[in-house]
């Protein structure tokens, strides 16, 4: 308790002694200290955006890449074939009785 008496003592002595020390100062000196100071925060703002705007680039990035990269395959085109056994009606018995025909070649197969 004694120590943190004497600590604040101390601090409000030290901020005393600076407050006063800055009223003695001509407006020359305070006006190129204000300007050190603006260009000092103004330096560390932008060092504190750079931080932030390159893993923002980066991840825009990998996600520009991963887009290009894992693309769906296209799909295949129709052939004349496919295109041809689709519009046939001829065919239809054939799907119709499918089951009796894999059960025919199963049976050829075992004969």
């Amino acid at each position: 308790m004694i120590n943190e008496n004497k600590e604040q003592k101390f601090t409000d002595a030290v901020k005393t002694g600076f407050e006063q020390s800055v009223r003695d100062l001509d407006k020359d000196i305070l006006s190129k200290l204000a300007q050190a100071r603006r260009s000092a925060l103004q330096r560390e703002s932008q060092k504190s955006l750079n931080w932030i705007f390159i893993p923002a680039v980066a991840a825009c990035l990998a996600l520009l890449i991963f887009s290009f990269v894992a693309k769906p395959p296209a799909e295949q085109a129709m052939t004349a074939d496919d295109i041809e056994l689709i519009s046939s009606s001829d065919s239809l018995d054939l799907y119709e009785e499918l089951e009796f025909y894999e059960w025919l070649e199963d049976y050829a197969l075992s004969s």
